[in-house]
């Protein structure tokens, strides 16, 4: 129904304000969080699911990390791609190690955030498009990491952590 989302509360992230502002020159960017908050009420931090609605129902999700290290990538990313938005990533430079990335926006592949812009501009603009990415597998080659399966991590945590 909307165009994009934006939740964050750490202000510190300079790249990730100036986008967040850019983006904003084009369309309202609709900001849950404590940061640039739009929306009239601040996104539960505890309520994972009526953030996933938030994002769920814009077209797009600024999804940058607080920092930009190869591995580093929190639920961020995930956030959007279950939602089914279109992320427009910047963390990990590893992401496409697991992530399929046709299915989002790697600002890692482009040098400003002006060819990022262009490129929301572009699928904003083309409703098949949109669909084609959204409609994309989320893990690089449609297969879930070792990583990320469940049952790996819980058992990683009793043998190690317990």
């Amino acid at each position: 129904e909307h165009f994009c989302s934006f939740v964050q509360t750490n202000p510190n992230q300079m790249i990730r304000n100036n986008f967040v502002k850019k983006v904003s020159e084009y369309k309202q960017v609709d900001c849950g969080g404590p940061l640039f908050n739009n929306i009239g009420y601040v996104l539960p931090r505890d309520d994972a699911k009526h953030k996933h609605k938030f994002i769920a129902d814009r077209k797009f999700n600024i999804a940058f990390e607080n920092g930009y290290y190869p591995g580093y990538a929190t639920e961020k990313i995930l956030d959007g791609l279950y939602a089914k938005t279109i992320p427009v990533y910047l963390g990990s430079y590893t992401i496409d190690r697991d992530f399929n990335t046709d299915r989002f926006i790697n600002g890692h592949n482009h040098t400003d955030i002006n060819k990022l812009l262009d490129i929301m501009i572009d699928i904003d603009n083309d409703d098949k498009k949109w669909l084609e990415i959204v409609n994309q597998p989320v893990w690089k080659d449609g297969v879930m990491p070792d990583v990320a399966d469940e049952n790996n991590f819980l058992d990683w945590w009793e043998s190690y952590v317990e």
